[in-house]
């Protein structure tokens, strides 16, 4: 047996792999069903799997040929297509390019759901006249999605940093799978029984339309119509639609998006109100220079009035109106100013430092700069403790990521 010592590297395998199979293989029409569609903005390029009932193969359809489609590829929907065979050499993974393609039918996945959508469209779940008015200032908000998956820790992130006052309530549940649907709806029901939840959140991350069909489930479109509680969904990708965000009250692209929604942003409310002051005050001044030049337009009327005893009559009469005027501009101004103060007391509890007062506190490095992410600092080193009454050093002792509990997310079940 002869032995090559020669050793190759793993770009001249990939780059032999590619070569092989496009000098081997020509070109041929190929039959499959679309799954977890993607289509590039940036580039115009179209990525997609083509499957069959064993077995599925990752597609390419570069912006020069699919520009001249005469149809919108969807998850689900059967093509036909020429394609060379080919292999990305960076990856070594095989994958088909895309010539042309056309639509030979629809998947039976597309089929249900099509068909459920038509079916529930009709019952009139979609309708605008059913959609609960989401929250303006939601105090607490329930979320029903994976404890494991990047869609929570984006939720929270942006609630925590827009609101950090707002109270989240974990439900956590298989996002895909034969029992996540129920668990959804269990979910759903669960946190409906808790009286201090104001809003909803149900999510998930990207995925075909397999990953996704738990939320494409009539058992959890039906618990989400009879949800009290108002529902923000945000499944999948932009691009991604599910049963489950036509029954929703509102449908976010994202789950980031969806946090965005949910909560109004603490400096943006400040912002306002500091304007809304500064417009009453000017308004306030206006009235009441308005209301010296009547004052003085009445005097002068005053002393064009004759006989005497008249003259003395409306002037008792012009010194009491005065009086009460001058009370009662006093009194609103009292008023309006106890009011400004007021406001100016509740947005300061909603600052920064009365979030420390709280228990909060804040990480500093040895530079004094704020420690956004446990990352930032090695095993061993100290860093600062900053509280609302005073600071303490502290020193990292481990890297093992902790369960999250006790930053206003409560995990239970209820």
């Amino acid at each position: 047996m002869i032995i090559n010592e020669r050793s190759y590297s793993v770009s001249e395998i990939n780059d032999r792999i590619k070569y092989l199979l496009e000098n081997s293989i020509s070109r041929m029409r190929v039959v499959g069903e679309i799954s977890n569609f993607h289509h590039h903005r940036n580039s115009g390029h179209m990525y997609f799997s083509l499957k069959d009932k064993s077995s599925e193969i990752k597609c390419i359809m570069f912006r020069p040929k699919n520009s001249s489609l005469d149809f919108i590829p969807k998850n689900g929907m059967e093509v036909y297509t020429w394609v060379d065979v080919t292999a990305y050499a960076k990856k070594g993974q095989l994958q088909l390019n895309i010539i042309t393609m056309e639509p030979a039918g629809i998947g039976a996945l597309y089929k249900k759901y099509e068909n459920l959508k038509k079916k529930l469209l009709n019952e009139g779940l979609f309708d605008k006249k059913y959609k609960k008015r989401i929250p303006t200032y939601p105090k607490k908000i329930g979320l029903i999605t994976s404890e494991y998956g990047a869609a929570l820790q984006d939720i929270l992130n942006i609630v925590r940093r827009r609101a950090p006052n707002v109270t989240m309530l974990l439900f956590p549940v298989n996002v895909q799978g034969e029992s996540s649907s129920n668990q959804i709806v269990e979910g759903i029901k669960k946190l409906n029984n808790n009286q201090k939840i104001d809003l909803l959140i149900l999510g998930r991350g990207g995925g075909s339309i397999e990953d996704l069909w738990s939320f494409n489930e009539e058992t959890v479109a039906r618990a989400i119509f009879d949800s009290k509680i108002p529902i923000i969904t945000a499944i999948g990708h932009e691009t991604d639609f599910t049963i489950a965000d036509f029954v929703s009250d509102l449908r976010a692209p994202t789950p980031s998006a969806a946090a965005e929604l949910a909560v109004p942003d603490v400096k943006d409310l400040l912002l306002n109100l500091e304007q809304l002051y500064k417009r009453f005050i000017i308004i306030f001044n206006s009235n009441v220079k308005a209301r010296w030049v009547e004052l003085d337009n009445i005097e002068q009327r005053f002393n064009k009035i004759y006989p005497l005893n008249r003259i003395r009559e409306q002037h008792d009469s012009l010194t009491n109106f005065y009086k009460a005027l001058k009370k009662a501009i006093t009194e609103k101004n009292n008023f309006n100013r106890s009011n400004i103060v007021s406001l100016h007391k509740r947005l300061n509890s909603l600052g920064p430092r009365q979030v420390m007062r709280r228990g909060y506190s804040i990480a500093l490095d040895t530079k004094g700069q704020i420690i956004k992410s446990s990352n930032k600092i090695k095993v061993g080193e100290s860093f600062t403790l900053k509280t609302s009454k005073g600071r303490f050093i502290a020193k990292k002792t481990s890297d093992k990521k902790l369960s999250g509990k006790g930053d206003n997310l409560n995990y239970g079940k209820s």
